[in-house]
């Protein structure tokens, strides 16, 4: 318990404690990021043109969690500015711990270590970085000169018998320097190859044998691949091994891949088994790259690429130099494809541009929208189509532009010249931050079949993973049935074994055969027996698989009955021996859901959206009220073309600036949008791309309580009233002092109930 509050307080303060350039334990860096910064350096290494040369050293210790001294913890701990009795407890923690050795089945006596941290303790990893922080995990880099290696190898000599007593040998991720070939890359490859030894000899499902390759094989390349493009024979030799994988359960020999390689990666909701396409993949962790350089981060390793290649404007046109890296020329490739997927989130608008840069992603540029007779002025910013009140223009913005903007325009903020500046944001992210799978998913859109319900529906259902991809399989009439085994010539049989005169498709294996008909005759009722044999095959799962009605005689649904039925049905049919994979679900009990009001002293504020589904038209309301439910204000606002997410900040924010103009000095805001909330409570939110998130955090940050919680949405059902009812043309919020007449039913259901039930 001590430790763990000790590393809480910790948390906070890891990032001012060790330098910009140390990744380890410490929350928003990432390993990759001192990847990128040695590439750079051992690059510009190579490109210099001094006579003596120059040289890094990469300083790893080897078991350092069990040889740290403890003398040299203490000595950093004071170093690192520690309060004696912080440092005390932290050394008292770390030195209490004894020791016991199992030897020819009995236990020693208890002994205490003289070195080393606990493994598994909390504040274990803290310490090891504050104490690595002086001279482990890291590269020196140094002229290649004696004098200099002799220093070094003094420092180190040093270094090596006060911590550790002990160098290591220096195992980690290969250091790019030359053109990137397939040479270069083979030891991914053999490191994959290398993984699969200790699975060929296992019994794995076609499930385990996707999920391996998944989350195991395929991850394998993606640390690399943050940091660099691959050249495409590699991504080819990876799936093709994981292709041997996944149909024949390990890469010696080549089995049957009865789906096309196209087929499983599609995503789930479309038909496939979401298995990444590598190539496409590699170039979503560059759009990462280019996103973090384009929008200017106060990172470190952003902050040396931007230097090192002199970017200076926030999206430059071009980012090609001569003689640059492997990585800035990979970069410097896609940078003119990736300008259309940047958009900006505007604080004080003045570096913006009004008519060319994407302030508005559902419209775009908007020298695209304006009037025939309006001539552009180039460097004309957000800024100046703002009013010395923060508000819009909206004189100007009638004379320009074209109707069909306005309610988009309405829908951001106006600029504010107290506001932070303008930002960079990821549009085709649900908050405005970049995401690899967003940017892998826009890549890969246009190679995907349509989003089919049955997919959906299958990967719903409440079974093994097992069955459902054997589900998936005979949706695709993949099995290899007899006729099927037929069409690849691998035999000359397609009849039935057991009905001779019969084909063996795959409905009649699962169906028709005597073996399995006289089952289904058991279970299905005899109204239902004729669509129930009738049916093809497509027809025949969705509507077994979509339905609950046509057994009634066991509390399972007969959805999970049938599944686990019919693959038990196909495994009979080929295999002597089967465990029976159905299983009962238990019925939870109902949830009730009422309005709950704000503690003694706190005020409730109901805040919810409404989005028109065809116009897009967003709103937002809300309402506050004491701790007796009583009506204290309420408010509804039109804000534009808007998205769900959108329209549900714009509602807490206007409630939260209501709350405070009325001086309520404890705010309890009651939302039904887990994602709201999330964003809006994130450690991060001061910071967030989205502007309305930062003016809610600046409003949340001034002299009162404010806090949040997530509630249903049929105990918000007043909020939804009120944004429902809000006049669209207005685009200034409606004050209700006393409640409208049309919701006092609903405020009354809040009081007196009765509550709504969910299962």
């Amino acid at each position: 318990m001590i430790t763990k509050i000790i590393v809480r307080r910790l948390q906070h303060i890891m990032p001012k404690l060790v330098a910009l350039n140390q990744t380890s334990f410490i929350q928003g860096r990432s390993i990759s990021e001192n990847v990128i910064i040695n590439q750079e350096v051992i690059h510009s290494m190579k490109h210099k043109k001094d006579k003596d040369g120059w040289m890094a050293i990469k300083v790893d210790l080897k078991k350092a969690f069990d040889r740290l001294r403890w003398d040299f913890i203490a000595d950093t701990l004071y170093e690192a500015g520690f309060p004696p009795t912080i440092t005390r407890l932290i050394l008292h923690c770390i030195s209490s711990s004894t020791m016991q050795i199992q030897f020819n089945g009995g236990l020693s006596s208890e002994f205490q270590p003289q070195r080393g941290v606990r493994q598994g303790d909390l504040i274990s990893p803290y310490l090891f970085v504050l104490t690595m922080e002086r001279l482990d995990d890291l590269i020196l880099y140094a002229k290649a000169t004696t004098d200099q290696a002799i220093l070094i190898e003094n420092i180190l000599a040093e270094f090596g018998h006060y911590s550790v007593s002990n160098l290591g040998v220096y195992l980690g991720m290969t250091v790019m320097h030359k053109r990137a070939t397939c040479e270069f890359y083979a030891f991914i490859v053999d490191k994959i190859k290398s993984k699969l030894q200790g699975w060929s000899a296992r019994s794995l499902s076609f499930a385990g044998r996707v999920t391996l390759a998944k989350s195991v094989l395929m991850a394998i390349s993606t640390y690399f691949m943050q940091t660099c493009r691959f050249p495409s024979k590699v991504y080819h030799d990876i799936e093709k091994i994981v292709r041997h994988f996944i149909w024949t359960s390990n890469d010696q020999s080549r089995g049957i891949p009865i789906v096309s390689w196209d087929s499983l990666s599609q995503p789930r909701h479309n038909g496939g088994l979401d298995i990444r396409r590598l190539q496409q993949y590699n170039s979503a962790f560059l759009m990462k790259l280019f996103f973090a350089v384009a929008s200017n981060t106060e990172t470190y390793f952003i902050k040396l690429l931007r230097q090192k290649y002199k970017v200076t404007s926030m999206c430059p046109p071009s980012i090609m130099r001569l003689n640059c890296s492997y990585l800035w020329r990979s970069l410097s490739k896609v940078w003119d494809n990736f300008h259309s997927f940047i958009s900006w989130s505007v604080g004080d608008g003045a570096s913006t541009r009004f008519w060319h840069d994407n302030w508005l992603p559902k419209l775009g540029r908007l020298s695209n929208w304006k009037q025939e007779s309006i001539t552009i002025e180039d460097n004309l910013m957000v800024c100046d189509v703002s009013q010395s009140n923060s508000s819009w223009n909206w004189n100007f913005i009638r004379q320009t532009l074209q109707p069909s903007t306005f309610q988009h325009i309405l829908n951001v903020q106006p600029p504010n010249p107290n506001a932070n500046t303008d930002r960079c944001s990821w549009f085709h992210g649900k908050n405005g931050e970049f995401s690899v799978k967003s940017a892998y998913n826009l890549i890969t859109k246009e190679l995907w079949n349509h989003t089919d319900v049955k997919w959906i529906k299958l990967w719903r259902l409440p079974i093994p993973e097992r069955i459902k991809h054997f589900l998936w399989i005979s949706y695709r009439d993949r099995l290899l049935t007899n006729v099927n085994r037929c069409e690849r010539n691998l035999t000359d049989d397609p009849l039935c074994q057991i009905c001779v005169s019969v084909n063996e498709t795959l409905l009649h294996v699962l169906r028709d055969c005597k073996q399995t008909a006289s089952l289904w005759q058991l279970i299905i009722r005899q109204q239902q027996l004729q669509d129930f044999f009738t049916l093809g095959t497509n027809e025949w799962l969705m509507m077994n698989l979509d339905s609950n009605r046509l057994f009634a005689g066991s509390k399972i649904p007969w959805k999970t009955l049938f599944a686990s039925l019919a693959c038990k049905n196909w495994a009979n049919y080929f295999i002597t021996t089967t465990p029976d994979s159905s299983t009962g679900t238990a019925f939870p009990r109902p949830e009730l859901i009422q309005w709950r009001p704000a503690p003694t002293g706190w005020f409730a504020l109901n805040t919810d959206d409404a989005v028109h589904h065809t116009s897009s038209l967003g709103s937002a309301g809300g309402i506050i009220r004491n701790k007796d439910g009583d009506w204290i204000v309420g408010f509804n606002k039109a804000v534009g073309i808007s998205s769900l997410l959108q329209a549900e900040l714009w509602g807490i924010l206007e409630g939260l600036q209501l709350a405070w103009s009325q001086r309520l000095e404890h705010i309890q805001c009651q939302t039904d949008c887990a994602e709201a909330l999330t964003l809006v409570t994130s450690s991060t939110a001061a910071s967030s791309p989205v502007s309305i998130v930062r003016s809610i955090t600046s409003l949340i940050l001034k002299q009162w309580k404010v806090d949040f919680i997530l509630i249903r949405r049929e105990g918000n059902a007043a909020a939804d009233f009120l944004a429902k009812s809000t006049v669209i043309s207005n685009d200034q919020p409606w004050i209700y002092i006393e409640p409208p007449q049309e919701i006092i039913p609903h405020l009354a259901r809040d009081l007196h109930g009765p509550a709504f039930t969910r299962s």
